[in-house]
């Protein structure tokens, strides 16, 4: 994949602080353009049509090349190389990267493999790493939001957004704390199906925290919650989502959503 722009970021520090840019390697620039994938279907004997069991998104790896910023020094020495390894290494996990293509508002996780150093003379030379992504896709920066419901003595309406075109239903992940002697909590998705999300019969003060995705949940008491919860887990729409919520609380909502460039 190649880049408009010749900076970039990784993990939040910048490109120029270590002395490099991104390059690329041709005359045409190349870039991913929407999300690869494939149909999963199983050949029936005597059936000319194969039974599908939907689609799958593939992990696309990322070809990225970088040199030296400085056109009148583009030799890496020993120290740059060392540095500039262990800034997109990390600790072997995946980064955070960002290209100035996308100003930040699209974020690829990736892990840098095995770079290829094409030493044309005297450490001079251009670096391709074969990057793979954590996702099929970009991701969103990180949205927080935060309800102050404590005063919710029936119901208020709040809106969350999906803004993903990716996925159609998104699963954000949620944690509420009760306020007073409120032991339950409901949430009413009128966009989306009029669906309710609902905990009863909790501990006053207790806060739950929910990953509706993985579906999990944690509670500050230590105690099992699923037996208080109604197993059905917030989902939202494409677009603004119109939420009722009963019961007074603090309301935190954090999401990331899958973007498709």
């Amino acid at each position: 994949m190649s880049f408009l722009n010749t900076g970039f970021s990784v993990n939040g520090e910048r490109s120029e602080d270590y002395g490099v840019v991104l390059v690329a390697k041709g005359d045409l620039v190349n870039q991913q353009f929407g999300v690869s994938s494939k149909a999963v279907r199983e050949k029936i004997k005597y059936r000319d049509e194969p039974y599908s069991y939907g689609f799958e998104r593939n992990i696309y790896n990322m070809p990225i090349a970088i040199s030296k910023i400085d056109s009148n020094d583009m030799k890496f020495t020993y120290e740059e190389r060392i540095r500039i390894t262990k800034w997109l290494k990390g600790n072997d996990e995946f980064v955070e990267f960002c290209s100035d293509d996308y100003d930040e508002e699209h974020i690829f996780y990736l892990h840098f493999n095995s770079g290829d150093f094409e030493n044309y003379s005297n450490n001079m030379g251009i670096v391709t790493f074969d990057c793979e992504m954590k996702y099929p896709y970009a991701m969103s920066p990180v949205l927080y939001d935060n309800f102050d419901l404590s005063d919710n003595n029936s119901s208020e309406m709040i809106t969350l957004v999906n803004n993903s075109n990716v996925v159609d239903y998104y699963s954000p992940m949620i944690e509420f704390k009760l306020i007073g002697s409120n032991t339950g909590f409901k949430m009413i998705n009128h966009t989306n199906n009029e669906e309710i999300f609902e905990f009863t019969g909790l501990t006053a003060g207790d806060t739950i925290c929910i990953d509706n995705l993985n579906k999990r949940i944690k509670s500050s008491t230590g105690l099992p919650r699923l037996s208080n919860f109604n197993k059905k887990w917030l989902s939202l729409s494409y677009g603004i989502n119109q939420i009722e919520v009963f019961g007074a609380c603090i309301l935190d909502v954090k999401s990331q959503f899958p973007m498709a460039l």
